[in-house]
């Protein structure tokens, strides 16, 4: 029983890290779109600027992705204690990762920058007028609140 259960849990690993690569290609997407428009211009300046602003619709992409991922699986963070494997703790690791890949790719780009806040607040965090967030280690937002 416990070769079955370590089988299923490294396979179910699996599963989502292909699912993760999925949602960084779905994201890249748009932003190769944007490039190829300017890959056969001849211009090297304008293929290195193109390929700047295509990171940007990358790293803006994976964060909108993000945000309908959250929502789609109707999380919310919750103060509590819950059991390793049940369904929230499960949810709340598949988004935690997902969030802390964005950390990596875009967020610390964005400190500083209102949009840093209008991601923190689509993902449910409550942040008053006027705040300038400086970190792009903030987790669990539902449960922030800043005025």
């Amino acid at each position: 029983m416990k070769r079955m259960l370590d089988f299923g849990l490294r396979f179910a690993s699996f599963l989502y890290l292909i699912f993760q690569f999925v949602i960084v290609g779905v994201a890249l997407l748009p932003a190769v779109l944007f490039v190829r428009i300017f890959w056969d211009r001849g211009s090297l300046p304008l293929l290195a600027a193109a390929c700047g602003v295509g990171y940007l619709i990358f790293g803006l992409t994976y964060l909108l992705l993000l945000i309908a991922i959250k929502w789609l699986l109707f999380f919310r963070s919750q103060e509590g204690d819950y059991p390793f494997i049940s369904s929230y703790a499960i949810r709340w690791a598949f988004l935690g990762s997902i969030a802390g890949l964005a950390k990596i790719l875009i967020l610390g780009h964005l400190k500083g920058m209102p949009i840093l806040n209008a991601f923190y607040r689509a993902l449910g965090a409550k942040i008053g007028k006027g705040v300038m967030i400086n970190t792009c280690n903030m987790f669990d937002v539902d449960l922030i609140e800043i005025g």
